[in-house]
């Protein structure tokens, strides 16, 4: 017999071309063969609802680039809903790299009197932690050359350095005065961090490792700040 509250998902595949260059050709879905050097695979469990309001998402992915774990990571997902309150909870976590991907909660309360309050805490890799984000620092064009020449440990160190962590912290009121009038404002606190210079990323002159990308763009060939 089919438990109601329970599904159970697995899935399988493996990367394909996409660009929104208009002069990009897609592969011909004919000729596509199987790739053995990327693919990925993984499940998930979904769990509710239970009492009218709560359900859950856990979940498993694996994904391989020539020999090489990319994104091996668990985690899941839990879901509120009930009489104009919501809450949503994402946690995500990289194995093979030991280290947390994502840690999110987000909040939002309609009140009675027409007042509608959000909270959002939000901490995360941006992108998400992947083997593949080293080729970002080497200045390579092909993936084979990268993952077949530089030892995993080197290519996961790289990744980690590579990969910027963000930080969002966000509450917001918005209240309705009419049908047709509302006002609203919020209040955000929003940090990306750093990322090392490499061969092909280089910090100016002057710069200091510890500024980010969105710093160094604001920065002179000294290293002072410019001036809007």
């Amino acid at each position: 017999e089919a438990v109601p509250w329970l599904a159970l998902n697995a899935y399988a595949g493996q990367p394909r071309q996409f660009s929104l260059d208009p002069a990009f050709l897609p592969d011909d879905p004919r000729q596509i063969s199987l790739d053995t050097n990327r693919y990925l695979y993984g499940g998930s469990v979904d769990l509710g609802p239970f009492a009218e309001a709560f359900s859950a998402n856990l979940y498993a992915i694996n994904q391989m680039v020539y020999g090489i774990p990319d994104r091996r990571a668990v985690g899941g997902e839990l879901r509120y809903s009930n009489n104009g309150k919501a809450l949503y909870g994402l946690v995500d976590y990289d194995l093979w790299f030991n280290a947390l991907n994502i840690a999110m909660l987000n909040g939002t309360w309609a009140t009675d009197f027409g007042t509608t309050l959000t909270a959002i805490a939000d901490h995360r890799k941006t992108p998400y932690l992947q083997a593949i984000n080293a080729v970002l620092g080497s200045g390579a064009t092909d993936l084979a050359t990268v993952f077949q020449t530089v030892p995993p440990d080197q290519l996961r160190s790289q990744a980690e350095a590579l990969t910027p962590v963000s930080d969002l912290y966000q509450f917001s009121v918005l209240h309705a005065f009419t049908k047709r009038f509302q006002l609203g404002g919020d209040v955000r606190m929003n940090k990306v961090s750093g990322t090392p210079a490499t061969n092909c990323l280089l910090l100016p002159p002057g710069a200091v490792p510890r500024h980010s990308l969105y710093e160094l763009l604001e920065q002179d060939d000294s290293g002072r700040k410019l001036q809007a």
